[in-house]
């Protein structure tokens, strides 16, 4: 009797423990999604404060990845006609062992002012007024809405799709994987 009772409190506190194990491993989760929701927006306002050719569908889809990383990639789908990188401090040293272009200069120089919000804020001088770009909006209006949604995890289905495309995603996430797709931004469910 004694063992039986030793057995089965082994066998409690294995399960207890292993039960702990996978709440704690779905809290980090959720943090770390959530985390990863947070660095998204951060990305999409900083997006937003700047002229897009491609109305921030580059930006967009790096979102959330580091700030650096989108501006690295989405560089030439910046209006670069109403930027103006203004380096006069020397904020952004650049050596050089061989000639350089000058727009391969200015596009060092942009990069190193842009990836570096403390440095934006005085040295990258935008003409004329800011109009967000559409797919930027979007996409902060929906990050704002699934942030503030009691069901935040869906299925994502574009357009008249059966199958999904994303599987306990986010509404923005499925927005965007959508307009990626090629759909209308309002031509997505997620249930």
């Amino acid at each position: 009797m004694f063992m039986l009772r030793l057995l089965l409190l082994v066998l409690f506190a294995l399960t207890s423990g292993c039960t702990a194990n996978r709440v704690m491993t779905a809290r980090n989760g959720a943090v770390q999604r959530n985390a990863e929701v947070d660095n998204r927006y951060e990305n999409l306002k900083r997006a937003a404060r700047y002229p897009w050719l491609d109305d921030g569908r580059c930006a967009v889809k790096l979102a959330s990845g580091d700030w650096a990383m989108l501006v690295e990639r989405c560089y030439d789908a910046l209006d670069l006609a109403r930027i103006r990188f203004v380096n006069d401090k020397g904020a952004c040293p650049l050596a050089q062992a061989s000639p350089v272009s000058a727009d391969d200069m200015t596009r060092m120089v942009g990069i190193c002012l842009l990836v570096q919000p403390e440095l934006a804020v005085a040295g990258v001088i935008v003409l004329g007024a800011i109009v967000v770009g559409a797919a930027i909006a979007a996409e902060m209006e929906a990050t704002e809405r699934a942030s503030k949604s009691k069901k935040k995890w869906c299925d994502c289905y574009c357009g008249k799709d059966s199958t999904p495309v994303l599987t306990r995603t986010l509404d923005f996430e499925c927005r965007a994987e959508c307009v990626l797709r090629g759909h209308d931004p309002t031509d997505y469910v997620c249930r």
